[in-house]
Order: structure tokens, then C-alpha cells, then sequence
């Protein structure tokens, strides 16, 4: 487990909460399925669910650290701040090259 957003955000003293490795578990599941084309209602109701889990410890926003949750990210309803890492990748590109 590297930890790269939750040192990086620390080194800010921007406080960040551990998921459980039940919850990572659930992640990853959810991040295959997507890498298999294989994503379901269940798998955005379930990210769905641990944004909602998220909001309810006192989170104010969340990085999507895995490219493949941008997919199925759009479909959820979250209040949060959502940090696409996959779109600040893009962004940086475009902006490298302007």
C-alpha cells in the first residue's frame, strides 16, 4: 500500500480517512469489473454506497486515484468533491501542449 495521495495530501495537513480493507476490496472489485467491461447498476449502487459512507465520516471530497472509476464515476450522485485523476492527467497533457 504506497499511500501516494494520503502522504502527498498530509505534507498539506489536509486530513484524509484510511479505508478499510473491506471497503478497498469492494473498490477493487468494482475497478475490475470495469477493466473487464463488465460494470453493473450493482457496482455504481455500491461505489455509490461508500461515497455516501465517505460523506458521513466528515469527507469533503474524494480523489479517484484509478483511471477506471472516471467511467462509471458520472453516473453517481455525489454532493462531494470529486478529483478525477484521469482528467487532471488530461488536462496537464492539453496544457503542456497549447
Amino acid at each position: 500500500d504506497l499511500k501516494l495521495y494520503q502522504n502527498a495530501l498530509n505534507d498539506f495537513y489536509i486530513k484524509t480517512i484510511q479505508i478499510s480493507d473491506k471497503v478497498q476490496s469492494e473498490i477493487d472489485k468494482i475497478i475490475w469489473n470495469v477493466m473487464g467491461g463488465k460494470n453493473t447498476i450493482d457496482d455504481e449502487d455500491k461505489l455509490q454506497s461508500i461515497e455516501d459512507s465517505f460523506q458521513e465520516e466528515g469527507a469533503l471530497g474524494i480523489i479517484l486515484g484509478c483511471t477506471e472509476l472516471s467511467i462509471i464515476q458520472p453516473r453517481i450522485n455525489s454532493s462531494l468533491n470529486i478529483l478525477d485523476s484521469a482528467k487532471v492527467a488530461v488536462d496537464l497533457v492539453l496544457r503542456n501542449f497549447k
